[in-house]
């Protein structure tokens, strides 16, 4: 997601972990902001539809908020969401056209051996 994704850049560039936390949390809160009015004015989301996300999903937010990550534990846990993303991404493309594409014996041997070798 974009939230990753600016964490992601950030922690290239700036290098206090708090002020990377920050500036990730007002970014997403701008998009997120500016995709749902976007989606709302274009009838693709209802607001009856969405209300119960947000009841959860800002409290949760600021409870997230207050856990204290070491920097480690924080670059470790973005890492692997980072990589999970990733291979999750490339799982959906393989699948797609996997559907429309039978592999042979040795390209499923070298695809099974390329996802072992990334998940070792």
């Amino acid at each position: 997601g974009g939230g990753s994704s600016y964490l992601a850049i950030l922690s290239l560039v700036l290098t206090d972990f708090y002020e990377i936390r920050s500036t990730a949390l007002l970014l997403n809160i701008c998009v997120v902001s500016i995709g749902t009015v976007v989606f709302i004015k274009n009838g693709i989301l209802k607001p009856k539809l969405i209300w119960p996300f947000f009841i959860f999903s800002i409290p949760m937010a600021y409870f997230g908020a207050q856990v204290k990550l070491s920097q480690t534990i924080f670059f470790l846990i973005l890492g692997g969401a980072l990589i999970l993303a990733g291979i999750f991404m490339i799982l959906r493309i393989v699948k797609a056209k996997l559907k429309s594409l039978e592999l042979s014996r040795p390209k499923q041997f070298a695809l099974g051996g390329s996802i072992g070798l990334l998940s070792g």
